[in-house]
């Protein structure tokens, strides 16, 4: 393991030849940052095999490959006939997304069904039981009284 520099550098050197002339050989033989180079440390493999086997069993597993495709698709000739466009449209649903915030609808919803059912009880507990034996629309409507005084 103890290599000169120079071994390196011709280590280094052979592994980007072999990855520039073929990417997926040098992925399956476990180049650098692939897969394969992470499950040979400790129990990281053990980590990757249970990441994807959840992987497999969720409901995206099957429909993202079909919307990559679908998106490669559709925009490969966009790409290719105005890239500044469309890194100008990308830059503006970045900005559309970031002023939008969705991350704190979340939150929102939850504050506003937490406090929702409060806000009616309390409502309810204000508004009278019964209408007056007189009058069954006394409790809708304001009192005689009330409108005379200013």
């Amino acid at each position: 393991m103890n290599e000169s520099p120079t071994e390196r550098l011709v280590l280094t050197r052979e592994r980007l030849r072999v990855a520039l002339i073929d990417p997926a050989a040098y992925a399956a033989g476990g180049g650098v940052g692939s897969a394969g180079t992470l499950a040979g440390l400790g129990g990281v493999g053990l980590l990757l095999q249970a990441a994807r086997r959840w992987w497999s069993s969720q409901p995206l597993n099957l429909a993202l490959p079909l919307v990559t495709q679908l998106a490669t698709s559709t925009l490969r000739p966009v790409a290719q006939r105005w890239p500044l466009g469309l890194v100008a449209a990308a830059c503006g649903a970045g900005a559309l997304l970031v002023w939008s915030r969705p991350w704190r609808w979340r939150a929102t919803q939850t504050l506003v069904a937490g406090l929702l059912p409060q806000l009616l009880v309390k409502a309810l507990a204000l508004w009278p039981a019964q209408p007056s034996p007189v009058n069954p629309r006394s409790s809708l409507q304001p009192s005689a009284s009330a409108s005379t005084n200013p």
